[in-house]
């Protein structure tokens, strides 16, 4: 999803041999419209968020969370993340734990960072997406929302 950049972004993705990517190109209502509107397009069964200067910390992280969901009871599966300086992506400059989460900490603010967790598409259907009327914590309204169901299974 792209709200029109002007940033080289389309010309990387339009000249590359992305497999299964489908580009929209779009003016939205922010990031949270951007996100739902790829969740309304996946066609696969878990969906997870890569954001533009995001990436998975190694190659064999999406084969590990496949394995997890050979689980037909798991809904979601999350992870630490780490952010980086982004002229030295070998820096690390601040680690996010998300294995101390517990439902029953949302209340006290906490939650697994949202671009580390993988969901399958039955979640969304079930629960819906993103507010985009949360312009800067639709993310922690939704894993409240999700979570505070009881049901969601996490690994």
């Amino acid at each position: 999803m792209d709200d029109g950049s002007t940033d080289g972004t389309l010309e990387l993705i339009t000249g590359s041999n992305f497999k299964n990517t489908v580009l929209v190109s779009e003016p939205d209502d922010g990031i949270y419209d951007a996100i739902n509107k790829g969740i309304g397009l996946a066609r696969g069964e878990i969906i997870d968020l890569l954001h533009s200067d995001d990436y998975y910390s190694s190659v064999e992280i999406l084969a590990e969370v496949a394995l997890k969901f050979l689980n037909p009871e798991l809904d979601a599966v999350y992870a630490d993340a780490t952010f980086s300086q982004a002229d030295n992506p070998s820096k690390i400059v601040k680690r996010y734990r998300s294995n101390i989460f517990r439902p029953q900490l949302i209340a006290w603010g906490w939650m697994p960072s949202h671009t580390t967790i993988f969901l399958r598409k039955k979640v969304f259907q079930q629960y819906g997406t993103y507010k985009i009327d949360y312009k800067i914590a639709a993310d922690y309204e939704f894993v409240a929302r999700i979570y505070s169901s009881g049901n969601v299974k996490s690994n």
